[in-house]
């Protein structure tokens, strides 16, 4: 009785080293390769995107991550009241960062120079307020 205790164990053991060794022997199709996101942001530079803007009279200035709520009334004054585009762009690659970066340190010097050191703090008040607006006081 005890030899059937021993038995049953054994074979279960040779089956599956019998199976494993039959799969490894197996060629396996090839893992699909992991589809890599191109990175549009790759071969651009952002300094010398910003400073061809600058020659043509355009100050724009690129933002990522999430917006407010007052964002849309931010865009409009940036644009109709300065004459300042605020692009909301997407992106998290390590060439985006790169580009984002390099875009901004240009043209923010060229919009602090037109408008002052405050001009990011004002126009984020303005908006405020636009958005908060006559109907949401309270008498």
């Amino acid at each position: 009785m005890k030899q059937n205790y021993l038995i049953a164990p054994l074979i279960t053991m040779a089956a599956f080293a019998s199976y494993y060794a039959y799969w490894k022997s197996q060629p396996h199709p090839a893992a699909s390769a992991a589809v890599k996101a191109v990175d549009a942001y790759a071969g651009r530079d952002g300094k010398t995107e910003a400073e061809s803007l600058i020659a043509a009279g355009h100050l724009v200035f690129l933002e990522s991550g999430p917006t407010v709520s007052w964002d849309a009334e931010r865009r409009e004054i940036a644009r109709s009241k300065y004459g300042v585009e605020l692009r909301h762009v997407e992106g998290s690659t390590e060439g985006f960062v790169r580009y984002l970066e390099a875009f901004n340190r240009t043209m923010r010097p060229q919009i602090t120079r037109r408008y002052g050191r405050g001009f990011f703090d004002t126009l984020h008040q303005e908006a405020i307020a636009l958005h908060e607006g006559p109907s949401s006081r309270k008498d």
